[in-house]
């Protein structure tokens, strides 16, 4: 069965990292028909070129589309979404890295599964995507996925891959700026989707020494404080863990960065 690739970008991204995740989706072992690339904004001129340069050796697979003014991740792979012909859909970030075999195993136990949405285990890397220092675990069942999402994201972004249609049914990813993806899963999950996680890592997730720093802002914060809300709302979660939640908002946005760093990645490195 054939997939798409589902892929944003914009402005701030370096040119080297975009050619990496790109070449890593292109040399899959199993390859894909429609790779989707969003331009979420105006790019540089450099940003363009390795989007051109794509195109042009493989004018088939590689589709861009895109619109003038930076709109933000949620908008801009619902934009994409349309775009895309197949079912299955495979997220891609622009910096990050897919291993060889990515797509071969998650589309196989995907199908095999019967699922709607899944994810695999990441690892994290700064600039060599085969050697990593950490890496992050998640529940695999979806009794286990269920009771990890009250609290936090069940599936890893980067490593996602779901069915078109059953994200449209949810109504795609919606504006909840940091927290689109979050959101989009607490509602798949409450309309009955069917889902799993993968154990073993799949792709390398770029992390940098600014990574942390930048989620430690007002607009994170207020997003994790509207998303709780919501779940409480929803009776998907209780007050007992909508408390707790809230406390724990809290201590991210005012926390020290470099104490908010070393405990997540303590975190993401322990066993689910």
């Amino acid at each position: 069965m054939n997939y798409s690739v589902l892929m944003s970008v914009y402005q701030k991204e370096k040119p080297e990292f975009l050619k990496m995740a790109i070449d890593s989706i292109l040399e899959q072992s199993f390859k894909t028909d429609d790779f989707v690339i969003v331009k979420d904004g105006q790019l540089s001129d450099l940003l363009n070129q390795v989007l051109e340069e794509a195109a042009a050796k493989n004018p088939e697979v590689v589709h861009i589309f895109g619109y003038g003014e930076n709109k933000g991740l949620g908008f801009a792979l619902n934009y994409g979404l349309r775009f895309c012909k197949n079912e299955i859909v495979l997220r891609m970030d622009s910096d990050d890295y897919s291993f060889p075999d990515r797509a071969k195993i998650q589309v196989n136990r995907f199908i095999q599964d019967g699922i709607d949405v899944s994810s695999s285990a990441i690892v994290l890397f700064e600039s060599d995507p085969n050697n990593s220092f950490g890496k992050r675990n998640l529940p695999i069942n979806s009794e286990e996925i269920v009771k990890f999402s009250k609290s936090r994201s069940p599936f890893n972004h980067p490593s996602v891959i779901f069915r078109k249609s059953k994200v449209l049914e949810a109504g795609g990813y919606q504006t909840l700026l940091y927290k689109e993806d979050y959101y989009l899963w607490i509602r798949m999950i409450q309309n009955g989707c069917k889902f799993n996680n993968l154990d073993c890592p799949l792709v390398a997730m770029r992390i940098d020494k600014n990574t942390f720093f930048k989620r430690k802002n007002k607009v994170v914060y207020k997003s994790g404080k509207w998303l709780n809300k919501y779940m409480l709302k929803t009776n998907y979660i209780n007050k007992g863990q909508y408390f707790k939640n809230a406390i724990i908002n809290f201590a991210r946005q005012h926390l020290p960065g470099w104490i908010t760093a070393k405990l997540t990645v303590k975190y993401w490195n322990s066993k689910c």
